[in-house]
C-alpha cells in the first residue's frame, strides 16, 4: 500500500504544529546553554528557521488560492479548484455525457470519480478511484474481464498519472483492445 503519502499536499496540514514543536524544542534547548550570548544565538537561529519554515509552508497554499475558484454548483459546491483544471473537467464531463457508450464507459483516471459525478454517468465497475494501489490484485483482473466480455465497451484513459500509481496492466489492455478516439482535456477516449 502506498498510502499515506508524505508529499506536501498530505503533510502541509500538520506543518504548523510541527513548526511550533520545533520552535518549542529550540527554546527549551536554548535554556540548557549556559552562556547568555550563546543562548541568544540559539534562539535567533530557531526564530530564523521557524520563520523560513512558516513561509515555505504558507506561501504555496496562498499562491494556489489565488489561482483557484470556488465551485458554485453540483456535488462540488464550495470546493476550491484550479481554474484551468475545472474547465478541463467540465469539458471532459460534457463529452462523456454525450458519449453513446454511457453505462459501459470506464473512466481510467485519477479524477475518475469527479468525472462520473460531473457527467452523471454510471460507472460499470466498483472502482471510483482506479489507481494501481486501489485496484489491488483482483481489481485489474475484474476490469480486464469486463472489457473482454463486452461489459465495458469504451474507456476514457488519462494521459497523466501520479508516480507509481498508474494501473499499467489496465492501460496496456485498453490500448491493445480498444481503438483510440478523440483526445479530451482530461483523457483520450477509446472504443
Amino acid at each position: 500500500m502506498l498510502y499515506p503519502r508524505a508529499d506536501l499536499a498530505h503533510v502541509s496540514y500538520v506543518m504548523p504544529v510541527v513548526l511550533l514543536a520545533i520552535a518549542a524544542a529550540g527554546a527549551v534547548s536554548a535554556t540548557a546553554v549556559p552562556h547568555r550570548r550563546r543562548r541568544r544565538w540559539v534562539l535567533t537561529g530557531v526564530a530564523v528557521l521557524s520563520t523560513a519554515g512558516f513561509i515555505l509552508v504558507v506561501a504555496p497554499p496562498v499562491q494556489r488560492g489565488l489561482e483557484r475558484q470556488a465551485i458554485a454548483t453540483g456535488p462540488f459546491r464550495g470546493a476550491h479548484v484550479d481554474t484551468a483544471t475545472w474547465a478541463g473537467l467540465v469539458d471532459t464531463a460534457d463529452a462523456l455525457r454525450r458519449s453513446p457508450a454511457n453505462g459501459t464507459l470506464f473512466v481510467l483516471s485519477p479524477r475518475a470519480s469527479a468525472l462520473y459525478l460531473l457527467a452523471g454517468i454510471r460507472n460499470p465497475t466498483p472502482y471510483d478511484y482506479p489507481l494501481g494501489s486501489q485496484l489491488g490484485e483482483t481489481g485489474a483482473d475484474e476490469v480486464v474481464a469486463g472489457i473482454d466480455a463486452g461489459d465495458i465497451t469504451a474507456a476514457c484513459l488519462a494521459t497523466e498519472w501520479p508516480d507509481r500509481l498508474a494501473p499499467v496492466r489496465l492501460i496496456d489492455h485498453i490500448t491493445a483492445m480498444l481503438h483510440p478516439g478523440v483526445q479530451l482535456p482530461e483523457c483520450r477516449l477509446y472504443s
